[in-house]
């Protein structure tokens, strides 16, 4: 993990986040969890989401250099943690949800960085504030024809084929 105020050789960073403290795991605690969830007291999947958390590390370790894997507490259950994809916009930190649309324009199909997904910020003292600044971020186009997406981008990568599963 190359990204600004984290230390590679420790297992994990502290921010805050939203008015919310968030544990952003450095590479190889993001592989360890892959072998057991149990993170400082927590459990960072279920049996059933298990899936879902090993893409979105196999996500971040890819491109290492822009996308970070955080965890937050939840209140209910009280020993779980929220996994969520940060990256850096315009100098902070930013929560973002990965998706795979299609550019209507040129057909191009591949993940993109969308911060205005609303379940990302339940629970979050600044939930209301954090997700109008997510929508004031600029967005990004396709990466290959510049025509506007139909999500919100902050960042878009290469092609890729249909959305993992």
């Amino acid at each position: 993990m190359s990204l600004p105020g984290i230390d590679a050789t420790r297992p994990h960073a502290e921010i805050r986040l939203d008015g919310q403290p968030v544990i952003v795991l450095a590479d190889a605690a993001l592989r360890a969890i892959l072998d057991d969830p149990h993170y400082l007291g927590r459990v960072a999947y279920t049996p059933g989401t298990r899936k879902l958390v090993a893409r979105l590390v196999a996500f971040v370790l890819d491109r290492a250099d822009t996308f970070a894997l955080g965890l937050h507490g939840v209140k209910h259950p009280a020993h779980l943690w929220m996994p969520v994809v940060l990256t850096q916009a315009h100098g902070h930190w930013q929560r973002v949800h990965i998706e795979y649309p299609a550019c209507a324009a040129c057909g191009w199909r591949g993940p993109i960085a969308n911060p205005t997904e609303p379940s990302l910020y339940f629970g979050a003292p600044e939930e209301r504030q954090a997700l109008l600044r997510a929508l004031a971020l600029p967005r990004t186009g396709c990466p290959d024809c510049g025509a506007a997406l139909d999500r919100h981008a902050i960042w878009a990568g290469a092609a890729h084929g249909p959305e993992p599963t």
